[in-house]
């Protein structure tokens, strides 16, 4: 986070605002042996990079297989949440937003990535010239938790940033309630129930 800082801090010596935009992504579900890395990828937090440096043919088929004892089953990661830092003022020919971290995970995994990037983003804010805003979410009900307890402590004066979820993703689960069919069976705009096949188009 510092040196995304530093090199967008040549605006007079004022400081640099920011936000972290937080969200996950889908990837394919594959357990891999890398020979760039000399590591297994692919797996959840914290086995997403496994050494086999000095591991032979089969240890590695072992560990692939989850069979390894001092490992047990590697669980591939059904997606990566990663944080973006977005700063209000970049200089010409610099990007606005950053990629500063990233977490193979399981679907819908409630971490506590969100914290970790929170407490950091404040620390940066306190030792350099950084300052940080806010932080942004999806608002599924795993991450809704963090947005709460920043908002309580921004309310009681006991932080400098908020913490917010994106408005759009609601309307993205909306679009996908209509397009997705089914009948009426948990489709719903806020408290009405809908029937989809009113809206086919025979």
């Amino acid at each position: 986070m510092r040196a995304a800082i530093e090199r967008r801090s040549n605006n007079g010596g004022a400081a640099v605002p920011f936000s972290l935009a937080i969200d996950a992504t889908k990837v394919p579900q594959v357990l891999e042996a890398s020979q760039g890395y000399k590591a297994i990828v692919g797996g959840e937090h914290p086995n997403h990079m496994i050494i086999i440096k000095d591991k032979t043919q089969d240890q590695v088929k072992l560990i692939l297989d989850g069979k390894d004892p001092a490992i047990g089953k590697v669980t591939a990661a059904s997606e990566v949440k990663v944080a973006i830092m977005s700063f209000q003022h970049s200089p010409p020919g610099i990007s606005p937003t950053e990629v500063i971290a990233a977490r193979p995970q399981g679907n819908n995994e409630s971490n506590d990535f969100i914290k970790m990037m929170e407490v950091a983003a404040v620390s940066v804010s306190r030792t350099g010239r950084g300052r940080f805003v806010n932080f942004s979410v999806d608002g599924v009900s795993v991450e809704s938790r963090h947005v709460w307890s920043a908002l309580c402590e921004f309310l009681s004066c006991k932080a400098n940033h908020t913490g917010t979820t994106d408005p759009n993703h609601n309307m993205k689960s909306w679009r996908h309630q209509l397009t997705a069919g089914g009948g009426c069976v948990g489709k719903t705009i806020g408290m009405y129930v809908i029937d989809i096949e009113n809206y086919s188009m025979n």
